[in-house]
């Protein structure tokens, strides 16, 4: 009787987890670039501090179908950057990333906090936004703060090179 529980419950598991990598793929797939009211997908962003900032940087930003944001971090020693975001009107968008700072020796030692709007152009292909980046300590006094400027493209599916196919 436990062995079938048991196979019943990994088959119910197995069926519901097919299901919902199903939705997401289907999800995926139907922000093909039309569909400006989607924020999904990566895109490679310029980042321009206001001045007296630091030079600009760039960034790569996957944004997930349910609200996830998820990329590496800018600096040699800081943690993935790890967020959410909303729809808040046509084309129109606002997120918030976190992500840690490490000490030479491995420990953390600041956190970093992103917010920010962000527009899609009417292709859905290209974004723009404006974002505040504060830096804190572990106990949350602040340490610095920028704004910044960002612009981005949608990284596409390109075509296979002909010695690929």
């Amino acid at each position: 009787m436990l062995c079938k529980r048991t196979s019943f419950l990994l088959n119910l598991a197995t069926t519901v987890s097919f299901a919902a990598v199903m939705a997401n793929a289907q999800s995926v797939s139907d922000n093909s670039y039309g569909n400006t009211q989607r924020l999904e997908g990566t895109f490679l962003v310029d980042v321009t501090p206001d001045p007296g900032g630091p030079p600009p940087f760039k960034i790569i930003r996957h944004f997930t179908p349910v609200g996830g944001v998820i990329g590496p971090s800018q600096v040699l020693f800081g943690s993935t950057v790890c967020g959410e975001w909303i729809r808040t009107g046509n084309r129109e968008f606002v997120a918030t990333l976190l992500s840690f700072g490490y000490a030479p020796t491995g420990q953390i030692a600041t956190i970093t906090k992103s917010r920010g709007k962000i527009n899609l152009n009417q292709f859905g292909d290209e974004l723009t936004g404006r974002f505040k980046i504060e830096n804190f300590d572990l106990q949350g006094n602040p340490i610095s703060s920028i704004n910044v400027s960002v612009q981005g493209k949608r990284v596409g599916v390109e075509p296979l090179p002909a010695d690929l196919e």
